[in-house]
């Protein structure tokens, strides 16, 4: 039997975060006189270290509420409460997601001695198959991987098919180790490819189903401006990012001035070139044996109002109307259109009060 792989070092795992509540009746703020000394008068190593120290205690305790849960849940403490199932009554007590629910008395039951005694799958009160996870548990239990590590360990080996379940120890001993010094983000990745290599058909599956679960919207905000939300599979999605990281790469510095534009404001900027090399290419499916064209209908006036004029040497630009972008139905000043129309082939038409064409000619 072949290994699955070596261990990956990578950048070192970033810690779970607390859940906050909402202060039910159970959880008093702890009086400001029982905290350690004004961290102020640390040092920087002491600063560091206590930081670490302090999640270490967190992802321990972290550890102990999930062996509660599970006792919780062995107990039906949701049925005498009259609640149809711990997850809920867990989301009703802690005051979290239902999602964040689940996923803590999913790992609960997996990792604590009652689960990890029996080798084979169980399901839990979901009625989805979990996994004993006794390596994960041990782990969180020392405070050396957070509550996400344990998901994303969890979420794999539940995941496994039948022919590959024998080797979910191995699996979990190699996540687990992983997981020590990985962030959740790149220890996903790893199960990732742990999949693909145990159960390439159920990988197929996903990729097929992620295919059929494809979307893109679009949709004009009441400021104009048009929101864009998509859903990629994996293929389009690595399309995507292949064309639009080189063209919304930071600018090279000038001056010693670094690009003043956010990540967001590049990603649109690049979206925006990527458009326009894509319409100036004769790979566009055409209409009238016409590659596509942008089509702005403005008042004639309008746009010849919008040429600079000069008035005792100051140059004026007039105030005018709009034109309307047929795409999208939404307007453009004639300022932005003359820019437009500098870079492209222009086609004007003459449109009478009725909307019909009176005259079309050449640029």
């Amino acid at each position: 039997m072949t290994p699955l792989m070596t261990t990956q070092d990578t950048t070192p795992a970033a810690g779970a975060g607390a859940v906050v509540s909402a202060l039910p009746a159970w959880d008093m703020p702890t009086p400001v006189e029982s905290w350690p000394p004004a961290v102020t008068s640390l040092t920087d190593e002491q600063l560091a270290t206590r930081i670490g120290e302090v999640e270490r205690q967190i992802r321990q305790a972290r550890m102990q509420q999930l062996r509660l849960i599970a006792e919780a849940d062995r107990r039906r403490l949701h049925a005498a409460r009259g609640v149809r199932s711990t997850q809920v009554w867990l989301k009703n007590l802690l005051n979290i997601d239902g999602q964040d629910a689940t996923n803590r008395v999913r790992i609960a039951t997996a990792t604590t001695p009652a689960a990890s005694t029996d080798a084979d799958a169980a399901a839990d009160t979901t009625g989805v198959d979990v996994v004993a996870l006794p390596e994960t548990g041990q782990a969180l239990g020392e405070g050396v991987i957070g509550l996400e590590h344990a998901r994303v360990i969890s979420r794999c080996l539940t995941r496994l098919p039948e022919h590959a379940r024998h080797r979910a120890g191995e699996v979990e001993r190699l996540l687990v180790e992983n997981a020590c010094r990985q962030c959740p983000r790149d220890l996903a990745k790893l199960a990732d490819r742990v999949r693909y290599m145990l159960d390439a058909d159920g990988a197929v599956a996903d990729e097929q189903a992620q295919f059929e679960s494809r979307e893109l919207h679009y949709a004009t905000a009441r400021d104009g401006m048009l929101v864009i939300k998509a859903r990629l599979d994996r293929e389009t999605g690595a399309k995507f990012v292949t064309a639009l990281r080189p063209l919304a790469a930071p600018r090279p510095e000038t001056d010693g001035v670094k690009d003043p534009r956010t990540v967001g404001q590049r990603n649109a900027d690049g979206l925006a070139t990527l458009l326009d090399l894509v319409l100036d290419t004769d790979g566009m499916p055409r209409t009238g044996g016409q590659k596509p064209h942008l089509t702005v209908t403005i008042d004639y006036t309008d746009l010849k109002n919008q040429l600079p004029t000069t008035t005792n040497g100051e140059i004026i630009t007039p105030a005018g109307g709009a034109g309307m972008l047929e795409g999208t139905g939404q307007y453009l000043s004639p300022h932005t259109i003359r820019r437009i129309a500098c870079d492209c082939e222009v086609l004007p038409m003459v449109l009478g009060s009725d909307s019909l064409p009176l005259d079309v000619g050449e640029s």
